[in-house]
């Protein structure tokens, strides 16, 4: 059912989503340009491939788990349990529907985690922009002196002396650096690399709106079978009694965690690599004239804007929504992971009561 509701929401918003893909591939950036620090997008390339497999080869276990289950007890039982038009359970018909249903599982699981992958993939290369820019903004008063002619090794140097040493000790040994930035050609490249990083990011922002509403339906259907997962699934656990049932549902409870705590990190990932207003504050700004320090200050008031992504418009995928519970609990983060635990468990209980006063 998940699964078809995916397909759903991905349909509805197919226009919106491959717009969204096609703006990130035309629009992206590959590496940093500042001369200092290279920063690729190798390294989420890496992560999000190593997370596709993981995934993948994890539920395609999970669904093999399953499969395996009426071998171990040693019943002649289907993976699947379910009402078929014939005696599944001769040779060699049991045979030949054991292999369906088994085939069946691992194409949906590797269906599923495709869909699956895509909102974590997306913000991981999101976040990973983010990190070219925040390099990109951190140095972009050295980029400016490196165009101006000084070289790359006296710019480290200055760079790495700037706050180890007093101002005018630095003015002594670097003289040369303070006499080009009173030059009109460093504050005419200073200021378009700026105002370049200021378009890189203005991009990105739009990006992140974008991807907040194409995949806020989206994520809310995982936060609610999440819900759904942990209520329906812990009732069955506590009320039934066989043994390969119980593991199943334990698998399933443990997957369906794992894919929450996914999501979740995944919009960790973004907001964190977006939150750089400390790597704006490592640049030496005082040293430009005072309109650009003017410009600075502005471009540092729009970047106190927390980027996150949204779970119907309630929920921020964050990790602390997911881990925050035993170790911070008075978060405002934390409330609604506080208040699903004891929402799942009311429930089981009731429904557990509700089963006990029938049977009487």
């Amino acid at each position: 059912m998940t699964l078809f509701m995916n397909f759903g929401i991905f349909y509805y918003h197919s226009d919106n989503l491959v717009n969204l893909v096609n703006n990130i591939n035309e629009n992206f950036v590959d590496h940093s340009d500042n001369g200092l620090e290279d920063i690729t997008m190798q390294s989420s390339a890496k992560l999000s491939d190593k997370l596709v497999v993981y995934w993948t080869v994890s539920l395609i276990a999970s669904c093999l788990l399953s499969a395996v289950q009426p071998l171990i007890i040693g019943e002649r039982t289907l993976p699947v349990p379910g009402w078929l038009p014939y005696d599944y359970t001769r040779s060699p018909l049991y045979e030949l529907s054991y292999a369906w249903q088994t085939l069946c599982q691992i194409n949906l699981a590797i269906i599923y985690a495709s869909s699956d992958m895509i909102y974590p993939c997306m913000t991981i290369l999101i976040g990973q922009q983010f990190k070219i820019l925040s390099s990109n903004f951190k140095n972009h008063f050295y980029h400016a002196i490196l165009q101006c002619g000084v070289p790359k090794q006296v710019v480290l140097d200055f760079r790495d002396n700037l706050h180890q040493v007093e101002l005018s000790q630095l003015w002594e040994r670097f003289q040369t650096v303070f006499d080009v930035t009173k030059w009109n050609r460093f504050r005419r490249v200073n200021l378009d690399y700026f105002k370049r990083n200021i378009t890189h990011h203005q991009r990105l922002l739009i990006y992140c709106e974008d991807l907040d509403r194409v995949m806020s339906l989206f994520l809310l259907t995982k936060v609610v079978a999440a819900f759904c997962n942990v209520t329906f699934i812990g009732f069955s656990l506590i009320t039934t009694g066989n043994s390969a049932l119980i593991m199943g549902l334990c698998s399933y409870v443990f997957f369906a965690s794992t894919e929450l705590f996914v999501y979740t990190y995944a919009g960790q990932i973004l907001t964190q690599n977006a939150d750089f207003l400390w790597s704006l504050y490592e640049s030496p700004w005082y040293l430009c004239d005072v309109p650009f320090q003017k410009l600075f200050l502005m471009v540092q008031l729009r970047k106190s804007k927390v980027v996150y992504t949204r779970a119907g418009n309630y929920f921020a995928m964050t990790a602390p929504m997911f881990i925050s519970v035993s170790l911070r609990p008075h978060l405002l983060v934390s409330t609604f992971s506080l208040q699903f635990m004891r929402s799942a468990f009311s429930y089981v209980a009731l429904l557990n009561e509700l089963v006990k006063s029938d049977r009487v």
